[in-house]
């Protein structure tokens, strides 16, 4: 696998499921992560282990309007 560590990536619907194991499986790579989802509540559970474990969150996202300021930081990171 490619170096990860201090890459930057966005993931989309990190609540739960496959977008939640991938922000955590990156993060534990050394990838900083930027997260979005709606559930707002399950995205705060995906912060508290990403964080628990060491990783980096570069922003959060729970809302439709936010996503595009989202990607464009994430891709000036």
């Amino acid at each position: 696998m490619r170096e990860l560590t201090n890459r930057v990536a966005a993931i989309t619907g990190a609540a739960s499921g496959m977008g939640q194991a991938l922000a955590i499986g990156l993060a534990r790579e050394g990838c900083h992560v930027a997260i979005a989802d709606l559930n707002e509540e399950g995205l705060k559970e995906t912060v508290k282990t990403v964080e628990g474990m060491g990783g980096v969150i570069t922003s959060t996202v729970t809302g439709m309007q936010e996503i595009a300021c989202m990607l464009n930081n994430t891709i000036a990171s």
